[in-house]
């Protein structure tokens, strides 16, 4: 009877969160994140993210490439013509999936900066790096629907976002890389950030909602800015 008792009382396992969290992180995202406050994990979404971005910018390598050499020929139209597509491929491939490991380091980072020294909270980096490797899936599930929705177009403008208000402007205009921040799986990948972070410190939701908008929104800024400029 006691060691009944003893085995009711453990906690459950987390052998197999990692993988567990792949599709939970978009069923029951809450429950995910208070068993990643006790065994944070990053490795196994980190790879998942990598891969899935390599994948995307591979398929949609061509595509990129037009964009590339248009934006290029604007510039400088004999450059344009002396770049061999080869290394705009592989610069566009490698850069867009380099980029989508380093996103969710620095959003960790300023969660981390806003959480602990401006809210007065307490967490660790690697407990806010799951919660930003985790929430980054729902991104990356937005690849996985635009991609076939792109190449059947043949074009990169498509976007389940208010950029498709200004479809007519390149995409790396400033509108265009703003409204896109406003768009179906951003305000989702938003609002599991949000629920991460507030489990994370312990925090009402709308702290973890305010979180996210300090470290996510801030990205997102710096990179509307940098189309700007």
């Amino acid at each position: 009877m006691e060691e009944n008792q003893i085995a009711a009382a453990a906690p459950a396992s987390d052998s197999g969160l990692s993988f567990a969290g792949l599709w939970q992180v978009f069923t029951a995202p809450a429950a995910l994140f208070e068993r990643l406050k006790k065994n944070p994990r990053v490795l196994v979404p980190w790879i998942v993210i990598g891969l899935v971005s390599l994948l995307f910018f591979w398929g949609m390598s061509d595509l990129i490439l037009e964009v590339q050499k248009a934006a290029v020929a604007e510039r400088n139209p004999d450059q344009a013509a002396q770049i061999p597509d080869v290394a705009l491929k592989i610069t566009a491939v490698a850069g867009g999936t380099l980029a989508m490991l380093i996103a969710p380091l620095l959003t960790a980072g300023l969660a981390m900066f806003w959480g602990n020294f401006v809210l007065a909270g307490t967490a660790r980096y690697k407990q806010l790096l799951s919660v930003a490797l985790y929430s980054s899936l729902v991104f990356i599930l937005g690849f996985l629907v635009t991609w076939p929705l792109a190449v059947a177009k043949g074009s990169m403008a498509v976007s389940l976002s208010l950029a498709v208000l200004v479809a007519d402007q390149p995409l790396d205009s400033f509108a265009y890389v703003a409204l896109s921040k406003i768009g179906v799986f951003y305000i989702w990948e938003f609002v599991v950030a949000g629920i991460g972070f507030a489990a994370m410190y312990g925090f009402k939701p709308a702290k973890g909602y305010i979180l996210a908008a300090l470290s996510l929104g801030l990205i997102s800024l710096i990179h509307a800015l940098f189309a700007l400029l």
